[in-house]
């Protein structure tokens, strides 16, 4: 039913290779003083003499990379007696955004590891660290880089251009094939897409590259619920739980939904209930709770606490609404139930459910 809503991949967040924030953007072709390749998208122009640069490659570059502007430029990479480049390493930050929750969640705000960027004269590897663990990451220095194509597909996934997207991200992963990362971001997009199988395949091999993968384990789970793989999909999410017990609440609204969808609403209230006590922060299983005591005709006051919190982080939201004015239904308030249904199918004019409620109510009134 329209109350319960559940929640999406579309709301796990990419995780992206270079800082996605700049002072200007590319209107013109341009090369990067610092590694030499082509601007895209945003960028950070030099104040002094008004090169653009990546933003990625100011950041290593602690300023502007033409020659005399500012002082910090980089210092030449040693080369071994074999006349090979040595191995730089480099820190990188895993921004986690989102509560994976009823906001958990693809596409939406996009996820940062900043890795340093190596200039283009030097032709060297980067090798970045994630966390405690170090793995390769980001190759930089040459056309092609994982950065370029991850920078691309990136701006056609905010623009909504998955197939695009998609590609860019093939490209990723068939110039790492051990970048975990790529096959995470790979899956996301392939779901957004509608292509579950390859979205499932995707996250699958993200976490045989990375275990520790959470945010895999979540997504997996959510493609194999919307396949109606319950069982899989319990087993995975409970496997997140055990990995990061930080986004409890987020796993315990899932485990709520796949028993809702299932028939079984006492075991939904419980996790419902769980994912509150585990994260009160999160609206959806607030609403879907207050929803289910709505149905039941119990809990009403409790019902309307619920929702009207769920709809202090949501005002507009039509499901939040529909709850509200399903509650008021129960409680025999046909008037006000008329007002926040109205508001809900005006917002949602395609849910059936919601509908179906009008309906209901105004034939209260009319009797």
């Amino acid at each position: 039913m329209s109350g319960v809503v559940f929640l999406g991949v579309e709301n796990m967040p990419m995780k992206n290779h270079i800082i996605a924030t700049g002072t200007g953007t590319d209107t013109s072709p341009s090369c990067c003083p610092v590694c030499g390749e082509w601007l895209r998208g945003e960028f950070t122009s030099c104040d002094d003499c008004l090169a653009a640069h990546h933003n990625d490659c100011w950041e290593y570059n602690q300023g502007c990379g033409v020659h005399d502007c500012r002082a910090g430029l980089p210092k030449p990479v040693a080369v071994g007696a074999n006349g090979s480049l040595s191995w730089l390493y480099a820190a990188t930050a895993v921004c986690v955004v989102g509560t994976l929750s009823a906001s958990l969640a693809l596409l939406a705000p996009l996820r940062t590891p900043q890795a340093e960027v190596k200039p283009a004269a030097a032709q060297a590897t980067i090798v970045v660290k994630r966390s405690d663990r170090d793995r390769r990451v980001v190759y930089y220095g040459g056309t092609p880089s994982l950065v370029t194509y991850g920078n691309l597909g990136n701006m056609y996934a905010r623009s909504g251009e998955y197939g695009l997207a998609i590609a860019c991200y093939e490209k990723v992963t068939s110039l790492d094939p051990n970048f975990s990362f790529g096959f995470f971001n790979l899956g996301n997009l392939y779901h957004k897409n509608g292509q579950n199988e390859a979205a499932a395949r995707s996250y699958l091999k993200a976490l045989e590259l990375d275990p520790s993968l959470t945010e895999a384990y979540c997504n997996l789970g959510i493609v194999c619920q919307r396949q109606g793989h319950y069982d899989r999909a319990v087993a995975y999410f409970k496997k997140a739980l055990d990995i990061d017990p930080k986004y409890a609440g987020t796993y315990y609204s899932h485990l709520g939904e796949i028993a809702y969808e299932q028939g079984d609403g006492e075991s939904a209230i419980d996790a419902f209930a769980r994912a509150i006590r585990e994260d009160s922060s999160l609206a959806v299983p607030k609403n879907n709770l207050a929803y289910l005591y709505a149905e039941r005709g119990t809990d009403l006051m409790e019902a309307m606490l619920l929702v009207d919190e769920a709809l202090m982080a949501e005002s507009e939201n039509p499901f939040f609404l529909d709850t509200k004015g399903w509650i008021y239904y129960k409680q025999g308030d046909y008037t006000r139930a008329e007002e926040y249904l109205e508001r809900a199918h005006n917002r949602a004019p395609e849910d059936m459910e919601i509908r179906g409620h009008l309906v209901e109510v105004w034939a209260k009134l009319l009797s």
